[in-house]
C-alpha cells in the first residue's frame, strides 16, 4: 500500500518482482508443479531430495531435518534469510503472517476470555510452548529467556538464532477491512501470470483495480 492507503503491488518492481517468479518457472530454476502446491507438498518434494530451496512454516525443519521416516535428507537441512534482490536496498524482507485472538462481542464471560488472552499471549507462556511457534516478544530472544528457548527441541540451536536474525525483517500485512478478499484477488492474479493468462502487469493492475474496489465498498 502506498502512502494514501492505495495499492501499490502493481509499481515497477512488482512488475518486476512477479516477471522474475514467471521466469524461474521458464529456466526450470522454480518446478512447474510448484504453483499448484500446498504446505505439504512443498515439504514432501523437499523432503524427498527433488528441491534444492523451499520456504515453508517453522514445522518442516523438524520433519525434514530429523524424521527419517518423513525426510531422505535429514542432517542436511540449513535455514538462510528471506532472500531479496541484490539492487533492492535490503537485506531481506517476509511477511508476518501471525494470528491474533479475541472475545466474541457476545461472550458471556468477556472478562475470564480476556484474562485467558492475557494468560496465552503472555511472554512465558510463548516461551514455554515454542517448540513449532516461535514467541513474538523481541525480549524472547536476550538472556536467560533466549537460554530457556535454546533448550525447547532439538531444533532451536538453528531455529531460534534464524527466527531472531529474520525477525526484524518482517512486515505486517496490510491493515484493512478486505484484506481476505484483497488476498484472494491478489493470489488469484499472480496463479494467471504464472500460467502465462495474463502479463504480470496485466494480472497485477486487475488485482489493483480489485482492492480499489473494495475499498470503495
Amino acid at each position: 500500500m502506498d502512502a494514501e492507503g492505495k495499492p501499490a503491488f502493481n509499481n515497477e518492481k512488482g512488475v518486476a518482482a512477479l516477471a522474475w517468479m514467471v521466469q524461474s518457472i521458464e529456466d526450470g530454476v522454480s518446478n512447474p508443479a510448484s504453483i499448484s502446491y500446498l504446505e505439504e507438498d512443498v515439504r514432501n518434494v523437499f523432503s524427498q531430495g527433488k528441491a534444492v530451496f523451499a520456504n515453508n512454516w517453522l514445522y518442516m525443519y523438524d520433519l525434514a531435518n530429523f524424521n527419517a521416516d518423513e525426510s531422505q535428507v535429514t542432517g542436511q537441512v540449513k535455514m538462510a534469510l528471506m532472500p531479496a534482490f541484490a539492487d533492492s536496498g535490503v537485506e531481506s524482507a517476509t511477511i508476518n503472517g501471525s494470528m491474533g485472538f479475541s472475545v466474541a462481542a457476545n461472550s458471556a464471560n468477556k472478562d475470564a476470555a480476556w484474562k485467558f488472552l492475557e494468560f496465552l499471549t503472555s511472554e512465558p507462556i510463548q516461551i514455554q510452548y515454542s517448540a513449532h511457534l516461535l514467541p513474538i516478544y523481541t525480549t524472547a530472544y536476550e538472556g536467560a529467556n533466549l537460554d530457556e528457548l535454546m533448550k525447547i527441541n532439538q531444533a532451536a540451536p538453528v531455529t531460534v538464532p534464524m527466527f531472531s536474525e529474520q525477525f526484524p525483517c518482517a512486515h505486517v500485512r496490510p491493515k484493512v477491512p478486505y484484506y481476505q478478499e484483497g488476498s484472494k484477488a491478489l493470489q488469484l492474479a499472480m496463479q494467471l501470470a504464472l500460467t502465462k493468462q495474463k502479463t504480470p502487469q496485466e494480472a497485477l493492475d486487475e488485482a489493483a483495480a480489485t482492492w480499489i474496489e473494495l475499498a470503495s465498498k
